[in-house]
């Protein structure tokens, strides 16, 4: 789990409009709100130490997730968490690249159901607004939140980093590395949302 890059510079969220990153910018300060709202929160009564599949948000109950709470974990400290995203919505299949690891060093796992690449930034974005405020629901180190995501679901977990919200990191495979260059060289007010709901479709497969 240590495996993780901190987000500086310009990347994958240059790209969205500006409308999308006032947005994205809305939903990173919820996470700082919702952490400190929550430092002394319990959790809900969910088993540990395995997945739990279709966890339904509480502020939005078309928004699931796959949840993972390490066997060990109590209310009587605060515990890393990492938010993961895939590029078509498989949540626990997501979620099982990264349980073993967060069972031996004791990280909480919400793997979103709902993100997609290939559809508009509304659906992202909706689903980062549920995903968000589910931190509340458990006992989180504010400084540990991270983000992690595959293809689309990179960009996602990317623009939640460049929103400036409290994230500590971002692990991102197969679409910001590969377009990162040809990122930094595009002008974000010259292209439309329909540009980069598209963004998989260029990266090489």
């Amino acid at each position: 789990m240590r495996t993780s890059l901190k987000v500086s510079g310009r990347g994958p969220a240059c790209l969205l409009s500006s409308r999308d990153r006032l947005g994205m910018r809305r939903v990173g300060v919820a996470v700082v709100f919702v952490l400190a709202a929550a430092s002394s929160a319990a959790a809900a009564d969910f088993e540990r130490g395995k997945l739990i599949e279709k966890v339904v948000c509480s502020g939005d109950a078309s928004q699931t997730y796959t949840l993972f709470l390490p066997t060990r974990y109590t209310t009587e400290r605060k515990w890393p968490a990492l938010f993961i995203f895939d590029p078509r919505g498989r949540g626990t299949r997501a979620a099982e690249l990264f349980h073993e690891a967060a069972e031996a060093n004791g990280w909480l796992l919400l793997s979103s159901d709902n993100t997609q690449s290939d559809t508009t930034w509304e659906v992202n974005e909706k689903a980062l607004r549920a995903m968000v405020p589910e931190l509340g629901r458990f006992s989180v180190d504010e400084k540990r939140v991270y983000a992690a995501g595959f293809s689309g679901g990179a960009t996602v977990a990317w623009s939640l980093g460049q929103s400036r919200g409290g994230l500590a990191g971002v692990i991102a495979s197969g679409e910001p590395w590969r377009l990162s260059a040809f990122f930094m060289n595009l002008s974000a007010a010259t292209l439309s949302r329909s540009f980069v709901t598209k963004l998989s479709r260029i990266s090489p497969s």
